[in-house]
């Protein structure tokens, strides 16, 4: 996974070209954590659209009140291969994410705020772009992604199966992975090979650890959705403003 140290609805700046996802290191993992996760990425792969309810909590918080906790209710669902919306209610307001496999809006709705910009068309490649120029990913977007194992696995050098836990009802397998800057965790359902929740630990020198939590309550495999759902829908008055680029 790469490693992404902070998420900012800050600023737009510059515009996404077409990119081909970088070929990952090859992750030492055990034989049935290799094993969980090729299922996992099979399976949430394998739905035309997809989606999903969730819970995430970030400590410190994104929003600048260190020793606040984030907790946002996430509603999303993902069209294959390059559409997705995603909602998510916080204290800190409603933020909201198209994607309509041309361009990319993040709208905050209680600062009256979007950010635009243009985007190839799949998932992956605007996940990967997005990630190495402005250093944040929309929420869960690595289970998302067309190639969740491929996508998860770029940059990871060790990984195990810890044993098999209950989330939320579901008995799962307990996965953890290690690369530079970050460790993280899945727990993926022993009899649907969903995720049931993921766990990020990033590490940035004097900065700090910081965490992302994230429960799935439930995930709908292959829900219609309308033909307006991914349609890209300005509030009137929202003032376009810039992200800035990680890049010189």
């Amino acid at each position: 996974m790469l490693h992404i140290p902070r998420f900012s609805i800050a600023a737009l700046a510059a515009v996404f070209s077409a990119c081909s996802a970088p070929v990952g290191e090859p992750a030492l993992r055990d034989k049935k954590s290799a094993t969980v996760l090729k299922a996992m990425s099979a399976k949430l792969a394998a739905a035309d659209t997809l989606g999903f309810e969730a819970t995430r909590s970030v400590y410190p918080s994104s929003h600048g009140r260190l020793g606040v906790p984030e907790h946002a209710q996430l509603n999303g669902v993902v069209k294959r291969p390059g559409s997705l919306w995603l909602d998510g209610h916080s204290s800190e307001g409603r933020r909201t994410v198209v994607y309509d496999g041309r361009q990319i809006v993040f709208i905050d709705h209680r600062a009256g705020t979007h950010a635009r910009t243009a985007a190839s068309p799949t998932l992956d490649a605007v996940c990967y772009w997005f990630a190495s120029q402005y250093g944040f990913l929309p929420p869960l977007a690595e289970l998302l992604v067309n190639d969740p194992a491929r996508f998860l696995l770029d940059g990871v050098k060790r990984g195990s199966h810890v044993g098999t836990e209950w989330i939320s009802g579901v008995k799962c397998d307990h996965l953890t992975f290690r690369q530079p800057g970050l460790t993280w965790e899945l727990w993926v359902g022993v009899d649907d090979s969903l995720p049931r929740q993921f766990v990020q630990r990033y590490f940035s020198g004097a900065s700090g650890a910081r965490t992302v939590s994230t429960t799935i309550h439930r995930w709908i495999l292959n829900p219609r959705v309308p033909a307006d759902r991914f349609q890209i829908r300005i509030p009137s008055g929202s003032r376009k403003v810039d992200l800035t680029s990680l890049k010189p």
